[in-house]
C-alpha cells in the first residue's frame, strides 16, 4: 500500500489572513507516511526499556507448573537447585535469618512436591529482592537470572 501512495512534495498548506491567501512558511520535506516510518526506524536508546530478569523468571515459574513430563521436570528441579545454590552464597552475606530462606529444595518429580519446589524458589527470589541493595550483589543476582532465564525458557 505504501508504494502505491505518491511520494511527491506535498504543497504547503495555505491560511487566509484577512483575506488574502499567504502560503505557510514551513513545507513538508516529504510525505507524511515516510517521515513516520524514518521516526520508527530511529533507534534511540533513551526509549529503550530492558526487560527485569526478576519479573521474568516469576512469570516463567507459574508457567512451568503445568509441566507434566518427568524428563523435564527433572532437569526443571536440577535447574532450580542449582539457580537456589547460587543464591546461598548471596544469602549468607545478606545475614538472612534462616526461616525466611529455603535452602534446601526438593527433588522429587510427583506434583506436590515439585510444585512446592517452585513455590519455595519463588519465595526465596522476593527474599533476594528484598535484600539485596548492594550493587554488586543486585549485579550478581541479575548475572544469575538472565542465565537461569535462558535455560528454563526450553520447558515452558
Amino acid at each position: 500500500m505504501y508504494e502505491q501512495m505518491p511520494q511527491d512534495n506535498l504543497p504547503a498548506p495555505q491560511v487566509a489572513t484577512n483575506g488574502a491567501i499567504v502560503k505557510s512558511k514551513s513545507k513538508w520535506s516529504c510525505h507524511p507516511i515516510t517521515f513516520l516510518r524514518n521516526l520508527f526506524k530511529r533507534k534511540d536508546d533513551s526509549l529503550y526499556v530492558e526487560k527485569n530478569p526478576f519479573l521474568e523468571v516469576m512469570d516463567l515459574l507459574r508457567k512451568l507448573k503445568t509441566v507434566n513430563n518427568k524428563r523435564k521436570r527433572k532437569k526443571i528441579i536440577a535447574l532450580c537447585c542449582n539457580l537456589n545454590t547460587q543464591l546461598d552464597d548471596l544469602v549468607k552475606r545478606a545475614r538472612l535469618k534462616p526461616h525466611a530462606f529455603a535452602a534446601t529444595l526438593s527433588k522429587k518429580l510427583d506434583d506436590k512436591h515439585y510444585e512446592r519446589t517452585l513455590v519455595n524458589l519463588r519465595h526465596n527470589l522476593k527474599q533476594m529482592n528484598k535484600t539485596c541493595v548492594n550493587k554488586s550483589a543486585r549485579k550478581f543476582m541479575t548475572d544469575e537470572l538472565k542465565a537461569f532465564n535462558t535455560k528454563i525458557k526450553k520447558y515452558c
